[in-house]
């Protein structure tokens, strides 16, 4: 079975945004016990998404963009926990703080 495209939408925000918009102060990585892939949970909320194979722990710089899915149903598309600069629209990103 061949892995079916992501699309990126073109709005993704930072994590810390996104847990802020929900209302919520905290954000969990999951392993699925039986798929052994990871996902995040939103705590004291329903919100719950996909999260990239290059994760394996939380910082700050993670970004959160929606995703559809190539030939997919809206049940498909979720959220997305993801490097900067990793969906295949954004070449590189330059961070400049004072």
């Amino acid at each position: 079975m061949s892995q079916k495209k992501l699309i990126f939408s073109n709005k993704s925000q930072s994590v810390i945004d996104f847990v802020i918009s929900l209302g919520a102060n905290t954000i969990k990585l999951i392993k699925n016990p039986h798929t052994k892939k990871n996902f995040f949970v939103v705590d004291g909320t329903e919100m719950t998404g996909r999260v990239s194979k290059e994760i394996t722990s939380l910082s700050p710089e993670l970004r959160v963009t929606w995703v559809d899915v190539e030939g997919g149903t809206e049940e498909d598309s979720s959220y997305m926990l993801h490097l900067p600069g990793s969906d295949e629209n954004t070449l590189d990103s330059l961070s400049i703080t004072e």
